[in-house]
């Protein structure tokens, strides 16, 4: 009877994670997707915040979605490297738990979380061909809502998506610079002739 319960909650686990896997790369809008994404990690974890940071080309995270509308985390839509919980993620590409922000701050933005209502929060690199691109940020008002447990069920989790918001991020980029391209006016060099004046 063991054994068969177990079966089961690694099967209904696996199709939480194909429909994730799926909504993570149901569209061509990362903003847009997020919040599917959001609704469907859901089924595995309860959070009251969810954000999304990548590394970009100047070695700086930028948020590129999150639910509530119109919050951050902690340090609005660019966070630091240098100091802060995701920060400290993305450059040793390795998960963070803060169990409750009201004993314990560590990061720079952990005082703003806890002043925003957050008691303790999950961070997990989204890790492509061995490096992390970006965080996964998980946040709930209840103190000591996350734990080695959490960490071990949702990493595979964020490894199996990260390679899907790449590619979305690397076609969002792709596209932006073709319609720049279309509309910026192409400059071509004219050569001026003078007519010549008969001596």
């Amino acid at each position: 009877m063991r054994l068969f319960t177990e079966l089961r909650a690694s099967s209904a686990r696996a199709d939480v994670l194909r429909r994730i896997t799926a909504a993570a790369t149901s569209g061509s809008d990362l903003a847009a997707i997020v919040p599917s994404f959001a609704a469907e990690l859901q089924a595995l974890q309860s959070f009251d915040r969810l954000a999304c940071g990548f590394v970009n080309g100047h070695g700086r995270l930028h948020r590129d979605g999150e639910p509530p509308e119109g919050t951050s985390w902690g340090l609005g839509s660019v966070l630091p490297v240098v100091g802060s919980g995701p920060g400290f993620v993305a450059l040793n590409n390795r998960p963070v738990l803060q169990r409750d922000l009201l004993h314990e701050h560590r990061y720079l933005e952990d005082m703003r979380l806890l002043d925003e209502g957050l008691r303790s929060y999950a961070l997990f690199p989204l890790s492509s061909r061995d490096r992390a691109i970006g965080v996964l940020a998980l946040g709930s008002v209840a103190d000591g809502a996350f734990d080695e447990g959490t960490l071990a069920r949702l990493q595979p989790l964020a490894d199996a998506v990260a390679l899907a918001f790449e590619n979305l991020r690397l076609y969002q980029k792709t596209r932006e610079l073709s319609i720049t391209d279309e509309v910026t006016p192409s400059t071509t060099s004219a050569t001026s002739t003078r007519p010549s004046t008969g001596s």
